[in-house]
């Protein structure tokens, strides 16, 4: 039986693992078992905590866009800005902020860009945006 609160505990820990592994092998060498070996944990956790490789995957990218979605909010909300063009530059300083631009997660969005061409569960990247949407922080 699992312990009580291990999810909270391995799922970011497999994501984390999961960015360091694309960032040294790519995308086609991130396997389960490498990134179970990064995590220290067996693979089979990442199929019962994410059905799998792609489901890992699917979460490591929500994670960033989380992320990028939470940064965001927070500095439109201290910036407070009228206009169009300084709402267009918040976004811009968001998407060059230090966690957008660290170079291991740099490659795991363009390693993302370019599976979603390929990879229809990928694809549809509106799956991945949370529910506060950009239109949504903006009109706020």
């Amino acid at each position: 039986m699992p312990k009580v609160g291990m999810p909270e505990i391995r799922k970011p820990q497999l994501i984390q693992a999961a960015i360091k592994v694309i960032d040294e092998r790519g995308f086609a060498g991130a396997t389960v078992s490498v990134i179970g070996k990064k995590a220290g944990v067996s693979p089979a956790i990442i199929n019962h905590y994410f059905g799998g490789k792609n489901g890992l995957l699917e979460e490591t990218m929500k994670s960033l866009i989380r992320e990028f979605f939470q940064l965001l909010k927070k500095e439109l909300a201290e910036e407070k800005k009228e206009s169009t063009i300084e709402n267009i530059m918040i976004i811009v300083k968001t998407s060059l902020s230090h966690s957008q631009t660290q170079p291991e997660v740099v490659k795991v969005w363009m390693g993302f860009w370019a599976l979603a061409m390929h990879d229809t569960v990928f694809l549809d990247f509106n799956v991945f945006i949370p529910n506060d949407s950009i239109q949504r922080l903006w009109l706020n």
